[in-house]
C-alpha cells in the first residue's frame, strides 16, 4: 500500500497520515509513505516517530499496490498501475466546495473519518457507494490520566485547557466570551490556550472589549512552540478540555483529551459525535447555522453559502460553571470518555478497518 500525503508539517492532515502509516506498519502491513511535502520541506525535527516515517518513505512499492491519496480533493490523482485509487479527505461545513465533487467521483473510493462527512459528501453529489468511514484514532498509550502534569506558569485553580488552530471555525471567540462572562477574578480558575497561528491583535481586542477594566479570571496563552512531545503532560495539567468549534470533520484534540481522562466540552454538531455523546462528554447546544467566514472560503475554496454551527455562549457558560463547581462529576465523565476510546477508537482499530477496505479493493494483507 502506498499512502500519499503530508507528513512533515504540523497539521491535522499530516498528523493523521503519520498515525495511519505507523499503525499499518505496526500491523505488519507493507506500506510506503509518499510525502507530498518532501522529505524535509518545512520539517519539524520534534515530530514524534520522525525516523520511522522517514524509513517508510524509502520502501519501494510494487506497481499494483493500492494508492491512498490523503490530500484535499483538488490534489487527487490516479495511478494507472495501482489496483485501486482511494481519496482520503475531510470537510467541516454543511456541504462541499462544488469543485470537490467531480474529483471525489473519479476515485475508486473516498474515505472520510466520520459519518458526518459521509452525509455531507453524499448530499453534495459524491457517489454514496464510494464513501466509507475510516475513523481517526488516538494513541491511548501516550495520552493517559497517569502522566505527570506540566507546570504552567500563571495558571491557578481549576484549569480549562484549549488547544486549536486560531481560526473562527474553532470558536475561540465563543470560548473567551463565555469564560470571561461566567467567571470573575476572584474565582480560582484559569483558561489555558495553546493556539497555532495565534493572532495577538485579535486576542488583545477581544480581551479588552470583554473586560474593559482589565480585571477578570485568569487567561494564560502558551506559545505554540510548546512541542508536541509534552502534549500528554499539558493535558495532564488540566482539569477539563474545551473547544466550542463551529465545525469539525473529526476533532483529534478532543480524542486526545478524552484519552487523557479529561471531561471534554465540544459543540453538539460535527464529526466528533461519532465518538462523543452525552454519556462521555459535555455537548454545547447549537443556537443557529450561520455562514462561514472569508478565511474558510479562501483556504478551502468553499462558497459563501456554506453554513456551520453557532454554539450557544450561554450554554457553554453553564457547562463550564458545572464542571468548576462539581469537579468529581467531571472526572467520572472523563473516565468514561477514556474507556470508550480504548474500546473502539485507537489507531490500531483504524488500521484494521483500512486493511478490510484494502482487501475489498484487491490488496491482501497478512496481519502480523
Amino acid at each position: 500500500m502506498v499512502w500519499e500525503g503530508l507528513y512533515f508539517v504540523n497539521t491535522g492532515y499530516a498528523q493523521a497520515a503519520r498515525q495511519y502509516l505507523l499503525a499499518l506498519d505496526g500491523l505488519g502491513v507493507e506500506v510506503t509513505a509518499k510525502p507530498v511535502d518532501g522529505p524535509t520541506g518545512r520539517a519539524d525535527g520534534s515530530l514524534p516517530d520522525r525516523q520511522r516515517v522517514e524509513h517508510l518513505c524509502c520502501r519501494q512499492p510494487r506497481l499494483s499496490e493500492l494508492r491512498v491519496h490523503h490530500v484535499m480533493p483538488p490534489a487527487f490523482s490516479l495511478e494507472k498501475d495501482a489496483c485501486a485509487n482511494v481519496g482520503y479527505t475531510v470537510f467541516e461545513t454543511d456541504r462541499l466546495p462544488r469543485g470537490w465533487v467531480p474529483r471525489c467521483n473519479m476515485m475508486d473510493e473516498v474515505w472520510v473519518p466520520s459519518s458526518f462527512c459521509v452525509d455531507r459528501f453524499a448530499a453534495a453529489g459524491v457517489n454514496n457507494a464510494k464513501l466509507h468511514v475510516i475513523p481517526h484514532g488516538v494513541a491511548v498509550e501516550r495520552y493517559r490520566p497517569d502522566v505527570s502534569g506540566l507546570r504552567i506558569d500563571g495558571a491557578r485553580g481549576y484549569i480549562f485547557l484549549s488547544i486549536f488552530y486560531w481560526s473562527k471555525r474553532k470558536g475561540w471567540d465563543v470560548l473567551l466570551r463565555a469564560y470571561l462572562a461566567e467567571f470573575r477574578g476572584s474565582d480560582d480558575v484559569s483558561l489555558v490556550i495553546r493556539a497555532q497561528g495565534l493572532d495577538h491583535a485579535e486576542l488583545t481586542e477581544l480581551l479588552s472589549s470583554a473586560r474593559p477594566s482589565g480585571k477578570g479570571p485568569t487567561v494564560v496563552v502558551l506559545p505554540f512552540s510548546v512541542p508536541d512531545s509534552v502534549l500528554p503532560s499539558l493535558y495532564a495539567a488540566a482539569d477539563a478540555f474545551v473547544v466550542p468549534a463551529r465545525g469539525e470533520g473529526w476533532g483529534m484534540p478532543y480524542s486526545e483529551a478524552m484519552a487523557a481522562g479529561l471531561p471534554t466540552i465540544a459543540t453538539n454538531w460535527g464529526g466528533h459525535l461519532d465518538f462523543m455523546d452525552h454519556e462521555n462528554a459535555y455537548l454545547v447546544e447549537v443556537e443557529a447555522m450561520t455562514p462561514i467566514d472569508e478565511w474558510m472560503q479562501r483556504v478551502t475554496g468553499a462558497e459563501p453559502d456554506h453554513l456551520w454551527a453557532e454554539p450557544s455562549i450561554d450554554h457553554l457558560r453553564q457547562l463550564m460553571r458545572e464542571l468548576y463547581e462539581n469537579p468529581e462529576a467531571g472526572r467520572a465523565k472523563g473516565r468514561a470518555a477514556r474507556e470508550s476510546l480504548v474500546r473502539g477508537f485507537t489507531w490500531r482499530h483504524a488500521a484494521l478497518k483500512i486493511c478490510e477496505r484494502a482487501e475489498a479493493l484487491g490488496e491482501f494483507h497478512a496481519i502480523g
